[in-house]
């Protein structure tokens, strides 16, 4: 069984906000990526359901430090092969960080698909 991982996008999902009257915001980032199994092929057997986690990370790119910024288990249906996923995060501090996205399948807990996204550029 093979899977991937696709349509990595970042995006602002909610912006900042600065206000004397009301609680400040430091604002979100949106990561949406689709996770994908091919047709079963070989005699493999079928996993049905099949429960995945989603883990998003970035890496700053001024000193390779990595993190992951949130995670998120769901599961792929035999009649429904795909899954679009869509994750909040706090903005991170200024700088440049390259976004990365993994699944790993469970129980086993093995990664199954890893994808490299688009460079997040945070400026002042």
């Amino acid at each position: 069984m093979r899977f991937e991982l696709s349509d990595l996008d970042v995006s602002v999902s909610k912006e900042p906000s600065f206000s004397e009257n009301e609680e400040s915001s430091p604002g979100e980032l949106r990561m949406d990526v689709r996770l994908s199994r091919s047709a079963n092929m070989g005699g493999e057997p079928a996993l049905d359901p099949l429960y995945y986690i989603v883990d998003f990370h970035i890496v700053d790119m001024s000193n390779n430090q990595w993190a992951t910024v949130a995670s998120q288990p769901g599961l792929l249906e035999r009649n429904n092969p795909s899954s679009e996923i869509k994750q909040d995060f706090p903005f991170p501090t200024i700088g440049r960080y390259q976004s990365y996205v993994s699944a790993r399948l469970h129980p086993s807990g093995n990664i199954a698909a890893w994808a490299q996204g688009p460079i997040i550029r945070m400026e002042t």
